[in-house]
């Protein structure tokens, strides 16, 4: 089950949506494009790490968890508007997300190696 691609690629398509959902959400035109850009980008790496499963490709997002989240920061009037605050969260939850392995609910290989040799060593059962 690769349930942290998941995540991430729905926290794409807030990022893209986000601005049309929420109250007062059009914001200045680069903050749009970037967040449309950026969820683009989230949606395409957790393809590609859904796809290449054993690689580290999932750790790309963490670059791109970071730019939201500093441009939500310096970009955002004081009080934060609903969509800096909502890019920030979005931020910070694809930054945790991209540390969780694709395989995350499988044991690590050794073990199964493990499991695989006293089931062949028992009768192959």
């Amino acid at each position: 089950m690769m349930w942290p691609r998941v995540c991430e690629a729905i926290l794409g398509v807030w990022l893209i949506a986000g601005h049309w959902i929420l109250p007062n959400g059009a914001g200045p035109d680069w903050l749009v494009i970037n967040d449309v850009v950026c969820g683009a980008l989230c949606i395409a790496v957790a393809g590609m790490s859904s796809l290449m499963s054993r690689q580290p490709v999932n750790l790309l997002q963490i670059p791109i968890g970071l730019w939201v989240a500093a441009a939500a920061y310096f970009s955002s009037p004081t009080p934060a508007t609903a969509v800096a605050q909502s890019d920030l969260l979005t931020a910070f939850f694809l930054l945790n997300f991209a540390i969780i392995p694709t395989r995350a609910s499988e044991p690590p290989v050794g073990w199964l190696a493990e499991v695989d040799g006293r089931l062949k060593a028992e009768g192959g059962r």
